[in-house]
């Protein structure tokens, strides 16, 4: 191992086994991350989501006694 990747600060946020995995969803899965995305860009959706939004803002105030 190289002197420079042992100084690296960064170093015990390295992967620390043999290999590292990575995770591929589903095509299903895919495909509805894919619209859902589609959709937040949608004026009507931002829309209603504001208004949830602020909704549960409110609910969480009265339930932690502000």
């Amino acid at each position: 191992m190289p002197a420079s990747a042992v100084a690296a600060p960064e170093r015990a946020a390295c992967t620390s086994g043999p290999f590292r995995s990575l995770y591929f969803p589903t095509r299903r899965l895919h495909k509805l991350q894919a619209k859902n995305r589609a959709d937040q860009q949608d004026t009507d959706w931002r829309r209603l989501y504001g208004l949830r939004s602020g909704a549960e803002g409110t609910i969480a105030e009265f339930a932690d006694g502000h």
